[in-house]
């Protein structure tokens, strides 16, 4: 650390760029305080990683080497660092003064952050154990609120959050990370019980109308437009509406949650021999509900553990066995012309190449009538064929951009 410390000095004098090697410093002091921690407390950390089902019967050798890997690897990244920084400074590598990234200049600019009217690429280490982390890891500010801050549906909230969010500056760029855990009473009473449902760290079914009822109220209108605000509402940090049988966040799907799994048509799935329990489990309840998955024969062998699954259980559903994709694609229209999901217009490309260039998507307004976008990805031209899924019926298309009308050719 002494010797990267001394190259980082000489570079400054040189009006060399040494952020990275400042952050590598940073980096390797924290972890060999982490290390410090772990010598002394083998002991704690054989027990936390007795419970790791892969650790078993190697638990207390991986506590007891804990700390020599944190020190291992940061001497690797000093290593690294050392020698990069030595040869910007002698001139073999030529390093571009970037700005120095900061979140008290960020700004939202549509989806992208922008800094000094340059568009720039902020990392956070979100809920950092103390301001010991500030800088490097990450200045993105923000606030917690809770369903439980509301004493009832009139959006009356806990005199305390009022004075704290009321006092609370401006700040940095930040979102709002909303508690999906703690529901008042008064909330339960109200909307007839709906966190039955209920998993670990989210209290309540997603699909249920009542909660789209509740968290309305709870959008406080005096932190709207707040800096630390501007990146949204984050409703959970990690998924939390398992539906697999016997895992440790397991819940009910409720006749919602099915009601959206019927929008879906018709799962298509197509050389994909692996997939997990979970995903599993979602076609399942598919099936059950009485809908349509097609399939080849090569697919869903095995769980992510390579361990080979059982056939699904047809249920109410239906299974089709389709194994070229242009029968794939032939019978998952099929089923969606059942249902009535397929618009009124096809839509088709020739180009000079043998794969698809363009990519588009149409809607129906309220005239009945079909917008489409289309765009050409590829340096060749292509041309867009529309026609109408009834035969006989003739198409015209007016170019939105140019007021231009034609037949049902578009050249891209």
């Amino acid at each position: 650390m002494i010797q990267l410390n001394k190259l980082i000095k000489q570079a400054n004098k040189k009006d060399i760029y040494t952020e990275k090697e400042q952050m590598t410093l940073r980096t390797a002091e924290i972890y060999l305080e982490y290390a410090k921690w772990n010598e002394k407390n083998i002991a704690w950390n054989t027990e936390s990683f007795e419970l790791i089902k892969s650790f078993k019967g190697k638990a207390k050798t991986m506590a007891q080497d804990l700390p020599n890997f944190e020190r291992r690897e940061v001497n690797n990244i000093l290593q690294n660092a050392i020698d990069e920084i030595t040869k910007v400074i002698n001139g073999k590598y030529i390093r571009k003064k970037e700005q120095e990234a900061n979140w008290s200049y960020a700004k939202l600019k549509g989806n992208k952050i922008e800094q000094n009217n340059r568009f720039v690429f902020l990392l956070e280490h979100f809920w950092k154990p103390s301001n010991n982390y500030l800088r490097f890891f990450g200045m993105a500010d923000g606030t917690y609120i809770s369903p439980n801050h509301l004493t009832n549906e009139k959006r009356d909230v806990q005199t305390y959050i009022n004075n704290r969010l009321a006092e609370k500056p401006d700040g940095n760029l930040g979102f709002v990370f909303v508690d999906s855990d703690h529901i008042p009473q008064w909330a339960k009473e109200k909307y007839n019980k709906f966190d039955k449902d209920a998993g670990q760290f989210g209290k309540y079914d997603i699909d249920y109308q009542s909660t789209k009822e509740l968290y309305k109220l709870y959008a406080l209108p005096y932190i709207k437009g707040e800096n630390y605000t501007k990146l949204g509402y984050m409703m959970f940090n990690e998924p939390s509406f398992f539906t697999e049988n016997s895992v440790w966040n397991s819940r009910e799907v409720s006749k919602y949650t099915i009601q959206n799994f019927k929008e879906w048509g018709v799962i298509v799935v197509y050389k994909t021999n692996v997939v997990t329990k979970n995903e599993l489990n979602q076609l399942q309840q598919f099936l059950n509900q009485g809908e349509a998955i097609v399939i080849d024969e090569s697919s869903l062998k095995f769980d992510e553990y390579g361990v080979p699954y059982k056939k699904l259980n047809l249920g109410k559903g239906k299974i089709v066995i389709a194994n070229t994709l242009s029968k794939v694609r032939k019978e998952a229209l099929k089923l969606l012309e059942l249902k009535n999901y397929l618009p009124d217009i096809y839509i088709s490309e020739e180009n000079g190449n043998n794969y698809k260039t363009c990519i588009w998507k149409s809607i129906k307004n309220t005239k009945e009538n079909y917008i489409l976008t289309a765009i050409n990805l590829d340096k060749t031209n292509a041309k867009i064929n529309i026609t109408h899924k009834k035969e006989g019926i003739s198409l015209t298309s007016t170019n939105l951009l140019t007021g231009t009308l034609s037949e049902n050719i578009r050249e891209l």
